[in-house]
């Protein structure tokens, strides 16, 4: 097999550090203009002359490392005489994804054993197989599913076995990024060789890639995991393993119910009480996979006094569980105990399948919203110790979506106040937007610019999830709203100052099918915003690559009129895009923009691919 490799010409490409979040290296690190060779030593510099040694000739240069790969155990047997070596210049992070679609399969497509000059093998296969799936790439879902299919080393765990894991794992994403279900049996296999052994945190993570790809079959694997906990042994001998099977239990299902009901009698009290919070989450679990005498039985101990042991230990993670906000008859409990976040999912299931009971329910509900707008959570302001903004935002998100104007005004002043720098604008901006309020969208796109210019502080109470290495984040929840509604402004986020907002608009990109032009407009106007970051700037446009050649208008006008700071990564965008014109000499002392435009020439010496994306 034989890797395709284009010369750069003066751009010497180099890998950072894997550690580097997501794609987000710096471009001097990845992209780099090639150092002038030393100069040549001079007699001056030696003190005695008279004891200058003879010239010694340069020996031979061996590089050890790349003249032949040693056969690798656990290597395919398909691939046991493979000792390729791949010399590849074409780094997807420094050229973009156009011109580096080729070089992404041939990276994961090579075979066991493989290595690049200058490149630690592992983490350079496992970086492109993250980049096939953020950038959707074409024609890599059979080689992803041949490295889930490629047998781990034996033997004692080393770091040869955590460099297997980490490539496993990076094709596990790839194939739930690219919903690939016939990965899923792969994915499935992987995880039962790993269960139980050491290294459980890699089991952990692959769950998570087998839920993306198949929710209903990673519910069966956790029916059968289930089983083997019946075994107390097994529980002491792997105390996390219930509560990270537990979250693979979505639906109802009557194998899963009976399993988890033999595994509730072994975690109660001899007097009947919860043994832990274990016995809770089974609990809760339980009642999502359809054990409806369960949550009958529970109501009365959670709805207006908690008349049980089981109902104050299991409180937080059964109260949703039983009273979801599916039925009007909810209101009293959700009111009594003050469940916002249920209210809203309340009202708005009953904005498309009203119940006979929700015109009553509605004005009780009414009501005690108008008695809680007079309460210091809601009413006091920052200055009072008991206010809560993020729950003032649900409680005027709520009084808007029953159709009070003046809460949705109020809700929309709480997005675009300039003196508020936390979490709460943004949680109050998709309420906005979940609700169809007049004015939401612009509001969000003005929170999103401030975002730009300026850095928010974490003081939500909003704990933060995650989905496979993205971590979601208030301003990652607001981008996929705006990216769910259509809004080609949700790509501001590509300059957010969070850079866990960055990474997660890298792979929202690709699967918009709105205006991607407008998308373009939307980021190279907005890296003018002053404030806005360097690596903002660098990662923000290097993603819109992945558009191939829609965003070159735009960018030329960046390029030539923008400001210092963003005009040479419109350079180097354009170079991307193989349109690269004439570019104007840096201004002194513009030292970014110097090496931006020395990496453009080089950019675009590499060929654009004959398909164009």
């Amino acid at each position: 097999m034989k890797i395709s490799a284009v010369a750069l010409g003066v751009v010497a490409l180099t890998l950072s550090a894997p550690a580097a979040a997501m794609f987000g290296a710096p471009r001097y690190a990845v992209c780099r203009v090639r150092p002038q060779p030393p100069p040549t030593p001079v007699d001056r510099l030696l003190p005695l002359p008279e004891r200058r040694p003879r010239v010694l000739s340069g020996a031979e240069l061996v590089v050890i490392d790349v003249a032949q790969v040693a056969p690798m155990p656990g290597r395919d047997a398909t691939d046991a005489s493979s000792t390729l070596v791949a010399q590849t210049a074409i780094d997807f992070r420094c050229v973009g994804i156009p011109k580096a679609t080729q070089t992404i399969r041939d990276v994961i497509a090579a075979p066991p054993g493989t290595r690049w000059y200058q490149r630690d093998a592992p983490d350079w296969r496992a970086l492109h197989l993250r980049a096939a799936g953020a950038f959707g790439v074409a024609g890599t879902r059979a080689s992803i599913r041949r490295e889930l299919q490629r047998p781990l080393p034996g033997g004692q765990i080393t770091a040869r076995h955590f460099d297997a894991f980490r490539v496993k794992l990076a094709a596990a994403h790839a194939a739930a990024d690219l919903r690939d279900a016939a990965s899923a049996p792969l994915v499935l296999a992987f995880l039962k060789d790993r269960m139980g052994k050491p290294a459980p945190l890699v089991w952990e993570e692959g769950l998570g890639a087998l839920a993306r790809i198949d929710a209903v079959r990673a519910q069966t694997y956790a029916t059968e995991v289930l089983g083997r906990l019946h075994d107390p042994a097994e529980r002491r001998a792997h105390p996390n393993m219930l509560r990270r099977i537990l979250d693979l239990v979505t639906r109802s299902d009557p194998a899963t119910s009976s399993a988890l009901r033999t595994l509730s009698k072994q975690l109660v009290e001899p007097d009947g009480d919860p043994d832990g919070t274990d016995a809770c989450r089974v609990l809760a679990a339980r009642i999502r996979a359809g054990d409806e005498a369960l949550a009958k039985e529970l109501r009365p101990e959670l709805a207006t006094d908690l008349r049980t042991q089981r109902g104050v230990l299991c409180y937080s993670h059964l109260i949703d569980e039983v009273f979801p906000g599916v039925s009007s008859h909810e209101v009293p409990v959700l009111t009594h105990r003050q469940r916002y976040r249920t209210i809203l999912r309340l009202i708005e299931r009953m904005a498309s399948a009203p119940d006979a009971a929700w015109p009553t329910r509605r004005k009780e509900l009414e009501t005690w919203l108008r008695e809680q707008a007079k309460t210091p959570r809601i009413a006091g302001g920052r200055r009072h110790r008991d206010y809560q903004p993020s729950t003032r935002a649900r409680h005027l998100a709520a009084r808007a979506a029953l159709g009070d104007e003046t809460a949705s005004t109020e809700l929309l002043a709480m997005v675009t106040d300039e003196d508020d720098d936390d979490a709460t604008p943004f949680v109050a901006a998709q309420l906005g937007l979940r609700f169809g309020l007049p004015g939401a969208a612009d509001a969000a796109a003005r929170r999103m610019r401030m975002a730009i210019g300026r850095h928010h502080d974490h003081f939500g109470r909003d704990p933060w999830g995650h989905r496979g290495r993205l971590v979601i984040t208030e301003h990652v929840r607001l981008m996929e709203a705006m990216r769910e509604a259509g809004d080609p402004r949700f790509a501001l986020a590509l300059l957010d100052r969070q850079g866990h907002a960055r990474a997660a608009t890298t792979f929202a990109l690709v699967g918009f099918r709105g205006d991607r032009a407008a998308v373009c407009r939307a980021v190279l106007r907005a890296a003018e915003t002053p404030g806005v970051h360097a690596d903002a700037i660098d990662e923000g446009l290097w993603a819109l690559s992945a558009y191939g050649r829609t965003c070159v208008p735009e960018a030329q006008r960046l390029a030539k009129e923008g400001p210092v700071a963003a005009r040479g990564m419109a350079h180097e965008l354009l170079a991307m895009a193989h349109r690269l014109q004439t570019m104007g000499k840096a201004p002194a002392g513009a030292h970014r923009l110097q090496a931006a435009q020395a990496r453009a020439r080089g950019i675009q010496r590499v060929p654009w691919p004959a398909r164009t994306p």
